[in-house]
């Protein structure tokens, strides 16, 4: 499902479709790693994050009821998943009690994984024990209930950068978690994700799902480098 907006020609999506992960190749061509783990269907893969031993860490959250005006019930949520698909192909489900997790990424020094609960407005991380394997998450940073975390990245001074869905802004957390140091405004109020580009990292990529475009923000902090580049520096 996607609602009626510039983005979309002011048509709704009905979706309907099944959940997969693919891979799209450089020619264009695409091929489904998972559509499925332990037999089971994925419901709705949300986000994806890449580690340093070849594997990737994804969201896939239970949609929420829609409300008569086709706004999604928060209040209404079930648990979704945090998985993990390996280098060999195969997939697990590492978490499964978050409240409709989505954004999501690995620090720096590939110890955690820092994952948003977009149902409640809370940031978690979980400390990576081995590939694929979590050990128990603590609280990272709480939004708020209006904020609905979207999509994250980190800059080099380990700040969380959070988009928040529906809130025309975005969240930068201070390093380690715990505080907004600064909250970004945007005309756009469904701000869905965030990354750093740009010759010298230093701008911040925005997307904006209302106007259905991406809008760019000159920092002073370079962004952190994603997996395998950050060895560039």
């Amino acid at each position: 499902y996607w609602p009626a907006a510039a983005s979309t020609g002011y048509r709704h999506g009905l979706g309907g479709g099944p959940g997969l992960i693919q891979r799209v190749g450089p020619d264009g061509s695409f091929a489904t790693v998972i559509a499925e783990i332990g037999g089971a269907p994925l419901n709705s893969p949300n986000d994806i994050c890449f580690d340093d031993h070849g594997g990737f860490y994804f969201t896939d959250p239970k949609w929420a009821p829609r409300r008569e005006d086709l706004s999604l019930d928060m209040g209404v949520l079930s648990p979704g998943s945090v998985c993990y698909g390996a280098p060999s192909g195969e997939a697990v489900r590492i978490d499964t009690e978050i409240l409709f997790p989505n954004g999501l990424s690995v620090t720096d020094n590939g110890s955690s994984l820092i994952v948003d609960e977009t149902g409640t407005g809370r940031i978690f991380r979980f400390p990576i024990l081995d590939p694929g394997c979590l050990g128990e998450p603590e609280l990272y940073a709480d939004l708020g209930p209006d904020a609905t975390p979207d999509g994250m990245c980190f800059d080099q001074d380990e700040r969380l950068y959070v988009a928040g869905h529906g809130s025309n802004s975005v969240y930068v957390v201070a390093a380690g978690g715990g505080v907004v140091e600064e909250v970004i405004s945007f005309e756009d109020a469904e701000i869905t994700n965030v990354c750093f580009g740009g010759p010298d990292y230093c701008v911040l990529f925005v997307t904006q799902a209302v106007h259905g475009r991406v809008v760019s923000v000159n920092r002073r902090v370079p962004g952190m480098y994603l997996f395998p580049d950050r060895t560039a520096r």
